[in-house]
């Protein structure tokens, strides 16, 4: 019986893989620089928690951002997570506004036990999005219309199978091995409205990205006398060297914004480009209290500087993030009240991105707010939470975009390995 849920569940990845591939998770303008929007792989749980997890544990929950909490899971269960995400923007510039919705899958997982020190995770989940429409209108000193408009859909997702290892007491350490697949196109349009004896051009390059690295990360934990528990992490994702099956076309036409019946000036293909994606590292640790409360914090940097690829001539900078998080249980040994056993959760984020715009860095920031109910039985939960956020700035000429992210999560927890006495 377990072999056949086990196979469910792989037949159900293959599936979430097919659905990442084709939705549209993004219509952020600042999706357009480097690989796309770069995602922060959290739960249900710590989406409420500023997106913190370097140096976060917990029994029942998945926590993606450091494979060595694979170890805290109950050594006879086995857990399933699954989760969506809505986002809602509202894009502003000087003299315009636009506002998008959609909700889309966000992320697959399962992991179970190998050994009672040896525990697995498999998943899949996007690394990365890509969803723009840009157009910027330019007069010449002749009065003539230029009309520059930039399009990109399409992003990298990332297939993960780790292992956390408990290599002495209350000190583990995991690794996570990825494949990174995925489909980006990109696309910008010279076109002059007012003119049908003018040569418009649109060049178009669709990039197809497979490439393989490795995360890993350590946690020590321990408590001091019988109300405090910590846990102090830390992570480390080597360099991606990711292959790129480019194909590249440009189309010259006169007359109206159709391209179709055009002059194809070039339709290439090369697979012979490869990237390099930054080493990533980061230090976190998390703090609980009286069973009550768990107070978090992370730091990690991504140096984005040296990284080179065709999109329009961009040129990236580092990139450092802070996470700040705090959850609050009323009593999680209660057996009179369901409501002691809610957990509710509160956190902040600010990321300075690989990001540069008329010389001004995009800070991404916002707070986040969370709730846990679980199930009456068992250890199996639903986490909802929302991100507030905010990037670009009116005040320097930028696109000012204000979100608000949901995120709905459900975690099954089941004991699989538990002999029953009675059917």
């Amino acid at each position: 019986m377990k072999i056949k849920k086990i196979t469910i569940y792989f037949y159900i990845l293959i599936v979430s893989t097919s659905i990442l591939s084709a939705q549209i998770n993004t219509f952020s303008p600042y999706s357009r620089y480097g690989l796309g929007e770069i995602i922060t792989n959290s739960n249900g749980q710590t989406n409420g928690l500023g997106d913190i997890g370097i140096g976060f544990r917990y029994n029942n929950q998945i926590s993606y951002i450091n494979p060595a909490s694979y170890t805290s899971q109950d050594t006879m269960s086995f857990i399933l997570d699954l989760g969506i995400k809505g986002k809602y923007s509202l894009f502003e510039t000087e003299s315009d506004k636009d506002q998008r919705l959609n909700f889309y899958f966000n992320h697959f997982a399962f992991s179970f036990p190998i050994a009672r020190w040896i525990k697995s995770c498999i998943g899949v989940m996007p690394y990365s999005n890509t969803g723009y429409n840009i157009l910027n209108k330019h007069y010449e000193p002749d009065s003539l219309l230029i009309q520059y408009l930039y399009k990109g859909t399409g992003g990298i997702n990332r297939l993960f199978i780790g292992t956390s290892v408990e290599i002495f007491k209350r000190l583990s350490i995991g690794a996570n091995f990825n494949y990174f697949f995925g489909n980006i196109s990109n696309t910008a349009i010279i076109y002059f409205p007012e003119r049908t004896d003018y040569l418009n051009t649109m060049t178009d390059y669709v990039d197809n990205f497979r490439g393989t690295n490795f995360n890993a990360g350590f946690q020590y934990y321990d408590k001091i006398g019988k109300n405090f528990r910590f846990t102090i992490g830390g992570i480390y994702e080597n360099k991606a060297i990711i292959k790129v099956t480019e194909n590249k076309k440009i189309i010259n036409w006169l007359g109206s914004l159709n391209f179709s019946d055009g002059d194809t000036l070039e339709n290439s293909t090369n697979d012979s480009i490869k990237i390099s994606v930054p080493l990533k590292y980061g230090i976190g640790a998390s703090f609980e209290f009286y069973n009550k409360f768990t107070l978090g914090i992370d730091y990690s940097v991504q140096d984005w500087t040296g990284f080179n690829f065709h999109t329009f001539n961009q040129k990236l900078n580092n990139s450092n993030s802070l996470n700040i998080g705090l959850q609050f249980i009323p009593d999680k040994n209660s057996y009179k009240s369901y409501s002691d056993h809610i957990e509710y959760r509160i956190g902040y984020f600010q990321s300075n991105s690989f990001i540069s715009v008329n010389n001004t860095n995009i800070i991404n920031r916002g707070i986040t707010l969370g709730v846990g109910f679980p199930m009456i039985a068992g250890k199996t939960k639903a986490n909802f939470a929302i991100q507030l956020g905010q990037r670009g700035d009116l005040k320097k000429g930028l696109i000012l975009e204000n979100y608000a992210t949901l995120f709905m999560n459900i975690t099954l927890h089941d004991f699989w390995f538990f002999k029953r006495k009675f059917d």
